[in-house]
């Protein structure tokens, strides 16, 4: 499994990315994953992040939502895309604690079958990765 520093990506440069006649703004993504969505689970103790199509979309979950969704898909016969990158992401918490998340993601798909590709693919490298995006993150002091 390649490990990747999510903080080095950030400073690259995104490709444009035009959802639904919409453009949207990668990096702007990026660092809300960074400087809000990973405080915001820490505070919530969750653990998973599911992906969708807008800012305001976006939601986080405990393992047991995650654990529910994931049988869902496999009863549903939904395949699943593991990707074979573990993303850290370095963070700090409004209270000034230094923290390390470590991302891994997976989409769930049905074969055949078009699904949208989140913005979020593109925060992670992923641009052809369609279908239902999961991460699930573990957390440490830094």
């Amino acid at each position: 499994m390649e490990t990747l520093v999510f903080n080095e990506r950030m400073k690259s440069v995104y490709p444009m990315v035009i959802v639904n006649g919409r453009k949207i703004d990668v990096p702007k993504l990026a660092h809300y994953l960074v400087e809000s969505l990973l405080p915001d689970m820490v505070r919530h103790n969750e653990s998973c992040f599911f992906w969708h199509f807008n800012l305001k979309d976006i939601s986080s979950s405990k393992e047991e939502l995650y654990t529910e969704e994931r049988d869902k898909f496999i009863k549903d016969n939904f395949k699943c895309d593991d990707f074979d990158t573990l993303w850290k992401v370095n963070f700090e918490m409004p209270n000034g604690t230094k923290m390390e998340a470590e991302i891994k993601n997976e989409v769930w798909f049905k074969e055949n079958e078009e699904h949208q590709i989140s913005p979020f693919a593109f925060v992670f490298d992923a641009p052809l990765a369609s279908g239902y995006m999961y991460s699930k993150v573990s957390f440490s002091k830094a």
